[in-house]
Order: structure tokens, then C-alpha cells, then sequence
């Protein structure tokens, strides 16, 4: 959230964190995914990972390495990093996507990550938020 706190007044910024709802603070407003859609969110089971199998996944990943969300398509694996979020700190994978878009994954979530198949070097990135992901998947 270190980084929502330079947001401008009026701007909007998309994180990806394991939140049930949202908050409020004097100048933050947090808007979960629940929120918006309620309970009627039919979520994919998730296969639970052991702390073992994340380190043998992320260590599998270079920085500039090519992977696929998904629920965002194509980016670009950046590296691991640590972010504030609600007080406490959490480990994140940091992906970029076209315009500079960003996205810090929780690593609770690496399930949603895999490595992109084919040449890297002839990959597009995809847009958060855009719809050629979702027609594509």
C-alpha cells in the first residue's frame, strides 16, 4: 500500500492482495473484489501450496523471465519484493504488463503463475484490466 499512498487525489491503482473486503482510512479507500461482486463470486479451489513447493517454484524464476497469469495473461517476471499492505508486510512476485503496468502477487498465490511456453523473445505482453487476455484464454 506504500505505493497507493503516492497516488494523486482522484487517481485509481490495482493491487492483487488476499483481502476479504475492503477499508478505509483518511486518505485510502480499498475496494475488494468482494465488495464489488459479493458472495455470489464462485472462486476455482485452490490447490494449497507448502512453503517447500514455493521456494522450488520461485527459484525456478529469473528476473525478465516471460509467465502467464492466469487471470491477467502475459507479462514479465520482475523479482520477489516485500510490500506494506494493511500494516503488515507481505512477499510478493512483481510482474509487469504492457504500459507499465504492474502486479504484485502474493506468493500464496504463485499457483496462478507458470512459466510462458513457446519463445519468449516474440511474446506480447498483455494489459491489465484489458479484454485481448480474456478473448484469448
Amino acid at each position: 500500500l506504500a505505493e497507493a499512498e503516492k497516488l494523486e487525489p482522484g487517481q485509481a491503482g490495482l493491487a492483487v492482495l488476499p483481502l476479504e473486503s475492503g477499508f478505509e482510512t483518511e486518505k485510502l479507500v480499498v475496494v475488494a473484489e468482494q465488495d464489488i461482486l459479493g458472495d455470489r463470486l464462485i472462486r476455482r479451489s485452490k490447490r494449497k501450496k507448502r512453503a517447500s513447493d514455493f521456494i522450488a517454484e520461485a527459484s525456478a524464476l529469473s528476473a525478465g523471465d516471460i509467465v502467464v497469469h492466469s487471470d491477467h495473461g502475459i507479462g514479465r517476471f520482475i523479482g520477489l519484493r516485500t510490500i506494506e499492505a494493511v500494516g503488515a508486510p507481505h512477499d510478493c512476485l512483481e510482474i509487469h504488463y504492457a504500459g507499465d503496468d504492474r502486479l504484485f502477487l502474493p506468493v500464496e498465490n504463485i499457483e496462478l503463475l507458470s512459466r510462458y511456453g513457446s519463445d519468449s523473445t516474440e511474446a506480447t505482453l498483455d494489459k491489465l484490466g484489458g479484454g485481448a487476455w480474456q478473448s484469448r484464454k
